[in-house]
């Protein structure tokens, strides 16, 4: 039998495995996504890399902590709404796939590759207010539009799921209000 790393504590896990028998975390979702990595965390959940092994893509997989059945049907709405639009709208992904377990509610969304935020800041320091006014400019232009679109199928949205591009570079971001704590961060930080 052939035999993968855990993503998490990097040990040897066989391939039909759906959790690590060293520490027990997740290594398949829904019986086809293969977690690779672990791309962030926060408050609201946990961000995978994870390779869909029907098909041979890399998806990002966010595990969204939802407490209630009243919160995961929000969720599951709101994903919807967004998956209705993404493709209208260039800071958004694309979501695959969603659904509920125990008290999380997966969406399956595009990967997009390349440096978040945080990085571009430590990489490059503090932004100029020129730079700043750029990239809110176009991140709220398209923000107002689709807020526009969802606001016409009458379901609030309190959640933002979102691709930000600042000079012309992706940027993966799952949570839009983060994005403001960067660009505050990028306007406060000495630079280095």
């Amino acid at each position: 039998m052939a035999s993968q790393m855990c993503y998490f504590c990097q040990n040897p896990v066989k391939a039909e495995a759906n959790n690590c028998p060293h520490c027990g975390q997740p290594q398949i979702l829904q019986g086809k996504y293969r977690l690779t990595g672990l791309l962030g965390q926060g408050g609201f959940g946990i961000v995978y890399d994870a390779t869909d092994l029907r098909f041979n893509r890399r998806y990002a997989i966010k595990a969204i902590i939802t407490s209630s059945a009243t919160a995961q049907t929000q969720v599951l709405e709101e994903a919807n709404i967004l998956a209705g639009h993404a493709r209208h709208f260039p800071f958004m992904p694309e979501i695959y796939d969603t659904w509920s377990e125990r008290d999380r509610t997966f969406l399956v969304i595009e990967y997009v590759p390349g440096p978040t935020l945080a990085d571009l800041l430590d990489d490059h320091g503090r932004w100029t207010a020129a730079q700043v006014e750029q990239f809110m400019r176009v991140t709220l232009a398209d923000l107002v539009r689709f807020i526009i679109c969802a606001a016409n199928t009458n379901k609030p949205i309190q959640t933002s799921i979102a691709r930000l591009n600042c000079s012309q570079t992706p940027i993966f971001r799952f949570c839009l209000p983060q994005c403001w704590r960067y660009v505050m961060v990028a306007l406060t930080l000495p630079k280095t």
